[in-house]
């Protein structure tokens, strides 16, 4: 048994300014892990529920739960990747 996406109301959400700069960086966003990061937090502020948007995008409650809070803390650079990588060893 799924969660009925459809069926959801979205109301007028106080995030206006958000939600604009969500958009904004999503239609620019070339990396693919970023604009889904952008597009949940975007979903989450319009109004969708955390159990509809982890259904829509196919991520997990965990990681919905820290983009938002990255975005919340960082803005925009909380989306951008945490690790450095590694030197290469064929140098």
């Amino acid at each position: 048994m799924g969660i009925n996406v459809m069926s959801q109301v979205i109301v007028e959400s106080p995030y206006g300014g958000q939600i604009a700069e969500l958009q904004s960086f999503a239609s620019q966003q070339r990396d693919g892990r970023q604009l889904k990061k952008a597009l949940a937090v975007k979903l989450l502020y319009q109004g969708y529920k955390h159990e509809a948007v982890v259904q829509i995008l196919d991520v997990s409650m965990g990681s919905l739960t820290n983009w938002k809070t990255s975005y919340e803390s960082e803005g925009l650079a909380g989306f951008k990747p945490k690790h450095q990588g590694r030197k290469s060893y064929l140098r």
